[in-house]
């Protein structure tokens, strides 16, 4: 996961969310639009605090 960690932007967008997680673009979106997920809304778009999400991922507290 490390090397995952360092190739990723600082903000991830919901496709590389996807791919990251190995998840289905519906269920990157709920995971969007869940409280208390790092999302940020840029524009029309969302991204993803890549940091916080890691945290999240090592902690057990995504799905």
């Amino acid at each position: 996961m490390m090397d995952a960690k360092q190739r990723l932007p600082d903000l991830i967008t919901v496709k590389e969310l996807e791919r990251f997680l190995g998840i289905s673009t519906p269920r990157a979106y709920e995971l969007v639009h869940s409280k208390g997920f790092p999302t940020v809304k840029v524009g029309r778009g969302y991204r993803v605090n890549k940091d916080k999400l890691i945290e999240m991922v090592e902690n057990g507290r995504v799905f």
